[in-house]
């Protein structure tokens, strides 16, 4: 994806509007509105597809049938809950439209958050989102591969899925758009109370971020609560997106060994107020890509392009990354991140969604 493609993200009544040059759902460079449909249907049936990728659910639905149904993302979101596919916790209530491919070979798809008091926010990344998306592609035939190349239309992250061995998918990811943007500056900013002091940065890739250098496995309940309100205020005092505030991640680290290119280093999350039990691969992309950056800033190769390896120790185990980069303009670049995630389409079948003559009506989801 080139610097001149262009996206802007606004959040009207919990519903995203992209206006970009790549296009919507057939990246034919049209704009493209989700959720202001105008058209009415009866009663009637999409396709749908749950899916497992990480820690998390998603509910994948195809964009051009709610389209063609006049279904706003609210009243998706509505109807999912109705039938009982989306949970109460924030990893089990993520909702994935899908677009159609039209002779192109990236396949696009947007992410919706649910929030606990019910709103929708779109316009976030989930890298696990784009494994799982691609699966529901190839349940329903979509696509005929399960290598691909896919991209979220809220953020421009592009994402290159393959598979790997069983049911992991290999996802790598386009580190070099959109940029990752420190919004705290490359200097560290400075955690301080009490006795607990430990730098941190705050950047954007999609999401918000907080990168803390300090041990993941010591850090206070009460020090990460106080941490995720500043990074909130920071992060809006500084003009930040108002709806990715409210979902901060909070990626807590500490290197550990450092032999040649490969780090050892524990990782953790936080975020919407809990632990993660695993990291989010979005997380895991912006700390290596952080960490990266400083080593090549800190130990200049003498090569014009390599790739650097991490082993990330989180609660559920170990994450291995390879960051690749190369020199560009007398630049050392970073190009690129992968990673490995089990992805596994629970079910597959059809969500009845009620019309806005039967707004009483529950929504009901038939398995096949």
């Amino acid at each position: 994806m080139g610097c001149n493609q262009q996206l802007k993200i606004q959040s009207r009544n919990h519903e995203l509007e992209a206006l970009h040059e790549i296009g919507a759902w057939n990246e034919i460079g049209t704009r493209h509105k989700i959720g202001a449909r105008m058209s009415r249907t009866p009663t009637a049936q999409i396709r749908c597809v749950v899916a497992r990728a990480g820690t998390s659910r998603f509910v994948v639905v195809l964009g051009p049938e709610c389209d063609r149904l006049g279904l706003s993302t609210k009243e998706l979101s509505t109807s999912l809950q109705a039938a009982g596919l989306l949970g109460t916790h924030y990893q089990a209530a993520k909702i994935l439209e899908l677009g159609e491919l039209h002779g192109r070979d990236t396949l696009p798809y947007v992410f919706h958050q649910v929030m606990s008091d019910g709103q929708v926010v779109s316009g976030l990344e989930c890298g696990h989102g784009a494994a799982a998306a691609r699966a529901a592609a190839l349940a329903w035939g979509t696509v005929n591969e399960a290598s691909g190349d896919m991209i979220n239309i809220g953020t421009g992250q592009r994402t290159t899925i393959a598979p790997a061995d069983g049911d992991t998918q290999r996802l790598e990811f386009d580190a070099s758009w959109p940029p990752v943007g420190f919004y705290s500056g490359p200097a560290p900013l400075w955690f301080q109370k009490e006795n607990v002091r430990f730098p941190f940065w705050i950047m954007e890739r999609g999401n918000a971020f907080c990168l803390a250098r300090v041990d993941p496995s010591t850090v206070e309940e009460d020090t990460l609560k106080s941490l995720d309100h500043m990074v909130r205020q920071y992060y809006l005092d500084h003009g930040g997106d108002y709806h990715r505030a409210r979902l901060p991640k909070l990626i807590l680290f500490q290197s550990d060994v450092r032999t040649g290119n490969r780090t050892t280093a524990m990782a953790g999350c936080w975020s919407n107020g809990e632990r993660h039990h695993s990291l989010p691969c979005s997380g895991s992309m912006v700390l290596t890509s952080f960490l990266a950056s400083l080593q090549l800033l800190e130990e200049p190769p003498e090569e014009r392009a390599g790739a650097y390896h991490f082993d990330l120790q989180h609660p559920s185990g170990w994450q291995p990354v390879r960051v690749d980069w190369e020199t560009e303009d007398g630049e050392r670049c970073i190009t690129a991140c992968a990673v490995e995630t089990a992805v596994r389409v629970l079910f597959s079948g059809q969500l009845e969604v009620a019309s806005p003559e039967e707004p009483r009506r529950a929504a009901s989801a038939v398995v096949r």
